[in-house]
């Protein structure tokens, strides 16, 4: 089984369980105060006072957390993965 598979097979299975992260939350407003987003909003206000206009890559997006979270903040922001399970989950959270 290529690496890429195995993440299809366990984004698939979360899918089927109702989970919307990779870490097992059930509510998609949860994934705003996820840790990672937690962390990128310490310092966006500092390095993008206007998101606006500006764009996000999320490489490895997974659920689309981060960029989900970038997209609210008023960036551009696209995800990519080598999962399609992955980009499917992310666009059912979106």
């Amino acid at each position: 089984m290529k690496y890429y598979e195995m993440h299809d097979e366990v984004y698939k299975g979360l899918r089927q369980r109702g989970m919307v992260t990779w870490d097992g939350q059930v509510d998609v407003e949860s994934i705003y105060e996820h840790h990672i987003n937690l962390e990128l909003n310490k310092n966006i206000s500092k390095y993008f006072p206007k998101a606006k206009g500006k764009s996000a890559l999320d490489l490895g997006t997974g659920s689309g957390t981060a960029a989900l979270f970038l997209a609210r903040k008023g960036f551009s922001a696209t995800g990519y993965d080598i999962s399609s399970e992955a980009i499917q989950l992310a666009k059912e959270n979106a």
